[in-house]
């Protein structure tokens, strides 16, 4: 989780290369590790990434997949959370489902 909490913190002073690198394998890790919960907030993250980085295809992906792990967990929050970024960044997101 520090992996993708430092690669957000990387993408808000805009040093993109070394964000989107711990971004993209703390997300691998959390995703491998079991912990649901954990792998959704970091693909949140992650999908933010995208998104400000202009790679809206990307992002769509990313939020998709982890709005539909938050459905067939329960995590709420995160499932409405994950839809307000959509709406934010102008994305298909869950709304093609």
């Amino acid at each position: 989780e520090a992996e993708v909490d430092l690669g957000s913190a990387y993408l808000h002073i805009g040093n993109i290369r070394r964000a989107q690198r711990l971004l993209e394998t703390g997300v691998e890790r959390m995703t491998t590790s079991g912990n649901i919960e954990f792998a959704v907030r970091g693909m949140k993250k992650l999908g933010v990434f995208y998104a400000a980085t202009m790679r809206r295809r990307k992002a769509d992906e990313v939020l998709s997949h982890a709005y539909q792990l938050a459905l067939k967990h329960g995590l709420a929050d995160q499932r409405n959370q994950i839809a307000a970024y959509c709406r934010r960044f102008m994305l298909e997101g869950p709304s093609r489902q």
